[in-house]
């Protein structure tokens, strides 16, 4: 694809660039939302950076995680071929690259560091962020597709990637754009479970609740149809794989457990 394009001399990599519009757009719409959720847009764009860099934090710390276990697997092939400590440690910083979750994850927790300072509601922000996640998401796929990282299986329906971070000469599923279009689905699907309930009797934040089951799913799911390496494979099951089936589980019970009350009552 177009891994990278120049400008006034210089080159720019799409990845990073559609990251950039990735944040921005997230950032404003969910700050574009604050009104509707009877809060300041500015404590959602400082919260919103907060969350940013828990995310680009959490992205690369999970990258490097998933990187040693894989270097704890293989590791005496590792010693065989010469490879030194110093070497494992450069290629766990300069060569791996980011894995969503851990930008989740790290996110998350940035934004969470936020409200607990200034004692903002937590439910309520994580209502207002939770059609942005998937947004975000699925405009930083079209940059892995651009950057032909994060590709898929062969396919007869695929596509030949002009990129160092794909294989040469071979047809692959672009599952990034496939990705892409599944998160921008969940963020309508969101915005019309936003629409049809009322929080005062359903609860707050299970906007997100929702989101983590719906994304599990369609991740583990599109995890069979990935084929770099790069995401770790153990007995068949990615890390990605492990931590959708974890976030489901979880999602799910908080989801039942929220507070529902019954409609009709109000409390005073």
């Amino acid at each position: 694809m177009y891994p990278f394009f120049s400008l006034f001399g210089r080159e720019i990599a799409m990845y990073g660039l559609m990251c950039v519009v990735a944040a921005f757009v997230s950032v404003g719409f969910a700050a574009s939302r604050a009104k509707k959720y009877g809060v300041e847009a500015r404590d959602v764009l400082y919260m919103s950076i907060f969350a940013v860099i828990g995310a680009i934090v959490g992205a690369k710390a999970l990258g490097i995680l998933i990187f040693l276990v894989q270097v704890a697997v293989h590791l005496g092939k590792i010693v065989e071929a010469g490879f030194g400590l110093w070497d494992i440690i450069f290629s766990a910083f300069a060569e791996t690259g980011i894995v969503f979750f851990g930008g989740l994850i790290g996110g998350s927790a940035g934004g969470l560091i936020y409200l607990k300072m200034y004692k903002l509601s937590v439910p309520v922000f994580v209502d207002i962020a939770a059609p942005c996640i998937p947004l975000a998401h699925a405009v930083g796929r079209v940059g892995c597709f651009l950057a032909g990282c994060c590709y898929g299986v062969e396919s007869k329906w695929g596509v030949m990637f002009d990129s160092p971070a794909a294989p040469a000469g071979r047809l692959l599923l672009p599952v990034q754009l496939i990705e892409s279009d599944v998160n921008l689905l969940l963020a309508v699907v969101i915005l019309l479970y936003e629409r049809l309930r009322r929080p005062e009797n359903d609860g707050r934040g299970k906007s997100l609740l929702l989101y983590l089951v719906l994304y599990s799913v369609s991740r583990f799911t599109l995890e069979f149809w990935r084929g770099d390496a790069a995401r770790g494979l153990y007995f068949g099951i990615s890390t990605s794989q492990i931590i959708s089936f974890l976030i489901f589980i979880a999602a799910t019970a908080m989801f039942r457990l929220t507070k529902t009350k019954p409609r009709g009552i109000i409390e005073v």
